[in-house]
C-alpha cells in the first residue's frame, strides 16, 4: 500500500499495463503453506504464525527460518522441516521488519557485524569483496559464512553455468534492509568507502556503476563539511564514469539517471554545465524528450552565466538536436536563427558549425529544402577545412535527401550515400541511422526488397545502440 501513497498514478498511461492486487492469502491457504513446508507443526504453532502473518506468505517463511536458526525445526532434506523443539509457546515478534531484526539479534555479534558489511555490499556479494569490508581473512569468511548459509539468512550460488558461482546473496532483500538500516551513518559511510575502494582496486570497469553507488553511498551518510564535499566529488567522478560507460553500451535510461545523480553533488557551475548537457545528451537518444530539453536549457544558461562562449554554442547546438529529435522543428529554428548570427564571431570553432548543420536540418524538415541545401553548403565547407568527420557526415545527410526531394534524386541518393560511408567508417551510429532511414524512404518505391532489407538491418543497429528514440522513428518518414 505504501507505493500507491507514494505514487498514486504508478503504472498509469503505461501500454500493456496491467494491475492486479495481490489479496492477502486467506487462512485455509496459509495452513497448506506451513503444512507443506513444515509437515507435523502443533496446531498451536500453526495458529500463531497464521494470526501475525495475516495472509503474507513471506512471515511464514521467514518464521520458519527463525525456527531453524534457534534448532526447533531442522531439515528433512527433501525441501521440508520438521520439528525437534518445544513449540508449544511460540513468541513471534508482530511484524516482518521485526521477525528479521530478532533473528539478526539472535545471531553472536560477530557473525551480525559479518551480516551487516554484506548488507552494505547489496544483494549478493563476493567473498574478497566481503574480506575488503569487514577486514576479515577469506579463510575465515568461509567457514563463517557456510555458517550463515546454514541459517538461511545467505544463499549460495554453485551453479557451474551462472555468471554469479561463487557468490553469496541475502535469502531475502528484507533481510538485507533490515540488517543495512541497523547500521549508524557512520559506520554505513565507513564502511561503503572501503567497498569503493575495492572496487577500484578491481580496475574492471563493468563494475563503474557499483563503485558509483559506493561513493554516493558514502557522501549520503557523511553529514556536511570538507570531508562530505571530498567524497561527493570522488562520487561525481565515479557517477560520470559510469554513465559513460552506459551510454557506450547503449544503456541510455540508466546513463541519464548516473548523470542526475551526478548533477545531485556537483557545486562547481562548470561541472554542473557539462553533466547536464551530457545528461540532456543521452536523454535525447533515450526519447526523453522532456528530460533532455530541461537538462539542455540548463546547460545552456549555467555556460551563459560563466560567459564562456564556445560552451554556450556547443549546449545551443546539442538543444537544437534535440527539438529536431523530438519534431520541435519551429521551436528549433527559433533556437539556431539567432544563435547562428550570436555566435558568429566564432567561427570557425566546432560549435557554429554545430549549429549551422542543425539549422540545416532543421530547415530540411520543415520541407525548406532549398533553404536547407544552402545553410548545408555553408557548414559543409567549414566542416570539411576543420575535419570535423561527424558534422560532414551529418550535414551530407542533410543536404542529400534535401536534394532527393527538390527533383535531383541521383545526386542527392549519391551524396546521401557518402554520408553514410562518413558516418560508418567513423563509428557515428546515429548518422548511420537517420542515413538507413532516409535511404529507405527512397529505395523502398523502386525496390521493395532492398528497402525492407536495409530498413531492418537499421531497426535492428537501433536495438542493438539501444536508441528508443531512433526505434520510433525509424522508416515512418524522412529525418
Amino acid at each position: 500500500p505504501e507505493l500507491l501513497d507514494k505514487r498514486p498514478e504508478w503504472g498509469s498511461g503505461r501500454r500493456n499495463f496491467t494491475s492486479l492486487y495481490l489479496e492477502p492469502l486467506p487462512g485455509p491457504v496459509m495452513r497448506e503453506l506451513l503444512a507443506g513446508l513444515v509437515p507435523g507443526l502443533p496446531e498451536s504453532a500453526v495458529t500463531a504464525v497464521i494470526g501475525r502473518a495475516e495472509g503474507i506468505p513471506l512471515y511464514a517463511v521467514e518464521t520458519v527460518r527463525m525456527l531453524v536458526a534457534d534448532g526447533k525445526v531442522v531439515a528433512a532434506g527433501d525441501g521440508t522441516y520438521r520439528p525437534v523443539g518445544d513449540l508449544s509457546l511460540l513468541a513471534i515478534p508482530e511484524t516482518l521488519t521485526a521477525l528479521i531484526a530478532a533473528r539478526l539479534d539472535a545471531l553472536d555479534p560477530a557473525d551480525r557485524s559479518l551480516v551487516m558489511d554484506a548488507a552494505v555490499l547489496g544483494q549478493s556479494f563476493t567473498v574478497a569483496g566481503l574480506a575488503a569490508v569487514s577486514g576479515i581473512d577469506e579463510g575465515e569468511l568461509g567457514t563463517r559464512l557456510r555458517a550463515l548459509v546454514r541459517r538461511e539468512l545467505f544463499g549460495h550460488t554453485t551453479d557451474p553455468t551462472s555468471p554469479e558461482r561463487g557468490q553469496h546473496a541475502f535469502v531475502q532483500a528484507l533481510i538485507r534492509e533490515v540488517a543495512y538500516n541497523t547500521l549508524a551513518r557512520k559506520d554505513r559511510k565507513v564502511r561503503h568507502l572501503a567497498a569503493a575502494r575495492f572496487f577500484e582496486s578491481l580496475g574492471n570497469d563493468e563494475l563503474a556503476g557499483g563503485l558509483a553507488g559506493h561513493y554516493l553511498a558514502a557522501r549520503e551518510n557523511a553529514g556536511e563539511g570538507a570531508e562530505a564535499d571530498a567524497l561527493g566529488a570522488q562520487a561525481r567522478i565515479a557517477l560520470r564514469g559510469a554513465a559513460e560507460r552506459a551510454a557506450s553500451l547503449g544503456g541510455f535510461d540508466q546513463a541519464l539517471t548516473f548523470f542526475e545523480q551526478a548533477l545531485g553533488v556537483a557545486g562547481d557551475p562548470g561541472d554542473r554545465a557539462e553533466l547536464s548537457q551530457r545528461a540532456g545528451e543521452v536523454a535525447s537518444t533515450a526519447g526523453r524528450h522532456d528530460a533532455s530539453e530541461r537538462h539542455l536549457r540548463a546547460a545552456v544558461e549555467l555556460h551563459r552565466e560563466r560567459n564562456d562562449r564556445p560552451a554556450t554554442a556547443r549546449a545551443v547546438a546539442a538543444l537544437g538536436r534535440a527539438l529536431n529529435m523530438a519534431y520541435r522543428i519551429e521551436d528549433a529554428i527559433a533556437l539556431l536563427e539567432p544563435a547562428a548570427t550570436e555566435f558568429a564571431e566564432l567561427a570557425p570553432h566546432v560549435a557554429l558549425v554545430a549549429i549551422g548543420g542543425q539549422l540545416a536540418r532543421a530547415h530540411f524538415l520543415l520541407d525548406h529544402h532549398q533553404r536547407a541545401i544552402e545553410v548545408a553548403d555553408q557548414v559543409l565547407l567549414a566542416a570539411e577545412r576543420g575535419d570535423l568527420k561527424d558534422l560532414v557526415a551529418d550535414t551530407l545527410v542533410t543536404k542529400g535527401t534535401a536534394l532527393a526531394l527538390t527533383g535531383r534524386p541521383i545526386e542527392g541518393l549519391g551524396v546521401l550515400r557518402a554520408g553514410m560511408e562518413v558516418a560508418e567508417d567513423g563509428g557515428l551510429v546515429e548518422t548511420v541511422l537517420r542515413a538507413a532511414n532516409n535511404r529507405a524512404v527512397f529505395d523502398t518505391p523502386r525496390n521493395p526488397r532492398a528497402g525492407l532489407t536495409n530498413s531492418r538491418k537499421a531497426l535492428a543497429l537501433a536495438r542493438q545502440f539501444g536508441a528508443r528514440s531512433w526505434i520510433a522513428t525509424l522508416v515512418q518518414g524522412v529525418v
